[in-house]
């Protein structure tokens, strides 16, 4: 999939460099207008190809996270829910979840480095140290 990537930003910028040189050394404009055409044609099939390849990647990934979703939820100490509509609403609070996790991290990282400081502050205070 990078691959694919890498290759369309090649061929847009080999067609568009093509274009350039042809446009300043030569005025052959059949040949530099083909050399775009030819470039933006190639940039898009690769383009397509790497989404393609996206896409079973991420069928192989549901397929795999879904094939293993109980021993996940027993590796989480989550107890197994036992109809549909339990699970639905299991992996809709885990998603929520997820969704809030980053904030969470950021607001205890910085309530952590606020504890420190105040803690260094009061080692400083006690010890005679500037506060």
């Amino acid at each position: 999939m990078r691959g694919m990537l890498n290759l369309s930003l090649v061929a847009l910028y080999l067609g568009g460099l093509a274009t350039v040189a042809l446009g300043l050394a030569a005025s052959q404009w059949q040949t530099v207008i083909v050399s775009v055409v030819v470039g933006v044609l190639l940039a898009n099939f690769f383009y397509r190809a790497a989404i393609v390849q996206a896409t079973e990647l991420a069928r192989n990934i549901w397929v795999g996270f879904d094939l293993y979703r109980f021993e996940i939820m027993r590796q989480m100490n989550v107890e197994v829910p036992t109809d549909l509509q339990e699970e639905r609403a299991l992996w809709q609070d885990l998603s929520q979840r997820l969704r809030n996790l980053e904030p969470l991290s950021a607001t205890a990282s910085s309530a952590d480095d606020t504890a420190e400081g105040v803690a260094n502050a009061e080692v400083r205070a006690t010890a005679g140290g500037p506060g």
